[in-house]
């Protein structure tokens, strides 16, 4: 869900993509029919994000995810407190180790994971040639695809299921033509999907396709399609509470769960948008501001 450097044009496919998968998360959480697919988003933004942070300055970039992980993490960490007043839970109760890792909501894990990602980049796999970083990429990607199968603590987890995006989004930003990493990673995927490696595998197939599909079907950014970036990152980010508080109006695994919780997550964000632009990642130009 990164930013695209100032000097090269968007591609509008890929923020309609990005904006398409935040709905898919939203579908995946509401529990709705074909909601696995939906899922397919999360190494799609892994992969993305990884691409365009790996060619623009590291330290922007983290500050940037880090940012709107210390924010969100505060929000949610608002929020449990306020759940906890409710319901008489004891505060300690609502907080785990693990959120050390992820933010004290887990589906926040993936902005420190990229970054961690980003910063291995920085010290260590920029130095590699290319033919040793598709080689290590390669290795690590079975591994993960092995350890994703079985039980794991979070968020290692979590990452093992986008360890082979994040190397894919890593080799395109390396060669001339990404299209070609992405369509290698929906091959893995695929094939794994058939020797039966349920666990991610699909989704890493459905990844690789559409970000292929973006880059070799462009469009011309317009001022529409570039708000959608950060749009798409505010409904990922804001979601899960709206989830939760829909679910005393609409039952959970239903459409209209998904639909309630889509409407009022994006007019949240467009509301963020406006008044508060660096909580969804959006930092206003100079024109915005004058």
């Amino acid at each position: 869900m990164g930013a695209q450097m100032a000097h090269h044009p968007r591609n509008g496919s890929i923020d309609i993509l990005k904006l398409l998968g935040a709905f898919g998360i939203i579908l995946f959480h509401s529990g709705a029919p074909y909601a696995s697919v939906g899922l397919a988003a999360l190494p799609m933004f892994v992969m993305l994000l990884v691409y365009f942070g790996v060619r623009s300055p590291f330290a922007s970039t983290a500050n940037r995810l880090l940012k709107i992980w210390v924010i969100w993490s505060a929000i949610y960490a608002g929020l449990k407190l306020a759940q906890g007043v409710i319901s008489g839970t004891k505060f300690e109760l609502e907080f785990e180790p693990w959120m050390v890792w992820t933010g004290t909501s887990i589906h926040l894990w993936f902005l420190p994971f990229c970054v961690l990602v980003l910063a291995t980049h920085t010290l260590i796999l920029r130095h590699l040639s290319d033919r040793a970083l598709i080689s290590a990429s390669i290795t690590v990607s079975v591994f993960c695809l092995f350890a994703a199968q079985g039980p794991a603590p979070i968020p290692l987890a979590q990452w093992a299921t986008v360890v082979p995006a994040a190397c894919a989004g890593l080799i395109m930003a390396r060669v001339r033509r990404p299209v070609l990493p992405a369509l290698v990673l929906a091959g893995f995927g695929t094939i794994a999907w058939l020797l039966r490696f349920t666990a991610s595998s699909d989704q890493l197939a459905i990844a690789g396709l559409t970000v292929a599909a973006a880059f070799h079907f462009p469009t011309k950014g317009t001022a529409l399609t570039d708000c959608f970036g950060p749009l798409s990152l505010g409904l990922y980010l804001i979601h899960p509470a709206v989830i939760a508080l829909s679910l005393y109006a609409w039952g959970a695994g239903s459409l209209a769960l998904f639909f309630a919780a889509s409407t009022i997550s994006f007019a949240a964000c467009l509301l963020a948008l406006k008044v508060a632009p660096i909580t969804i990642g959006h930092a206003r130009t100079r024109k915005e501001l004058s």
